[in-house]
């Protein structure tokens, strides 16, 4: 396995071969490129890098809305046909719901728009995942009941999930479990973990502060870089090698202790490293 790193946050304003440049310099072996990124694959490649997941962005995908998953299938397909020309080997892809309407019905909206793309990824020898990221209930694709059902909807073996274990975490979820019954769907691993802040959810419970304005958190958990939370990546990593994963490890850095400049953020990716790599081969 190797990492990769996600240029997000303030990374995302500076311009990708910066970006590339200085990943290569500390010793990260991949990249997740800007979706469209003009010659994505060539630049990561010339400075050492694989290019590796490539963000589509959002979209209600289980909507009543005909038009909406049209135009984000259309997205999708052409983000296939950028990502197979760069040599981009995974796409993130949506999985936004539309809560108005039963979950059977937002099922079709699946089959709608990655029936379709799931036949061009094929072709086309690219991955499109999904990451198991709630969004305070705005996507659909969050828990392992929720998987299967799309799974069973879009059966593809170029549709599966981009794995992050820190959602699992404070949903209550199993994580290792979790990674051993879908290891066939895991196309892509995101790099997270989560601390949980047992003060505050002593205080104010799972939902969080309402009322109060003390000093002290107001949330019971946060999101941490890999190893300042309390995943087990020993064994996380073990599940992943012992069910033939071996791809790319990708840090998704929206730990709030390493973000606020540049050098802070690029200390905490830094960190991140030092961290994983010493569990990779």
């Amino acid at each position: 396995m190797k990492l990769s790193a996600m240029l997000i946050d303030v990374l995302g304003k500076l311009p990708y071969e910066e970006n590339v440049r200085w990943l290569a310099d500390v010793g990260y072996p991949a990249v997740d490129p800007p979706l469209m990124e003009p010659q994505a694959g060539d630049i990561a490649r010339k400075h050492g890098l694989e290019p590796g997941c490539a963000n589509v962005g959002g979209g209600v995908v289980g909507s009543a809305d005909a038009g909406d998953q049209t135009r984000i299938r259309d997205r999708v397909i052409e983000a296939i046909a950028w990502a197979a020309g760069e040599g981009v080997s995974a796409l993130m892809v949506p999985h936004g719901r539309d809560t108005s309407i039963p979950t059977t019905e937002q099922l079709e909206g699946f089959k709608r728009v990655y029936g379709p793309a799931a036949e061009e990824a094929e072709k086309r020898g690219v991955n499109l995942t999904v990451e198991n990221w709630p969004n305070n209930g705005k996507n659909l694709m969050f828990s392992p009941e929720t998987w299967r059902a799309v799974f069973d909807a879009v059966p593809s073996d170029r549709f599966g999930l981009c794995f992050d274990p820190s959602h699992l975490v404070w949903l209550g979820i199993d994580y290792l479990q979790a990674a051993r019954d879908f290891a066939p769907q895991i196309k892509y691993v995101h790099g997270k973990d989560t601390e949980i802040i047992v003060q505050g959810r002593n205080a104010y419970g799972i939902y969080g502060r309402q009322f109060s304005t003390s000093p002290g958190p107001g949330r019971w958990w946060r999101y941490r870089l890999p190893g300042w939370g309390v995943v087990d990546w020993p064994a996380f990593l073990t599940v992943l090698y012992d069910t033939g994963y071996d791809h790319i490890i990708a840090i998704e850095h929206e730990d709030p202790v390493w973000r606020g400049s540049e050098e802070r953020f690029k200390r905490g990716l830094v960190l991140a490293h030092k961290y994983l790599s010493q569990y990779l081969v």
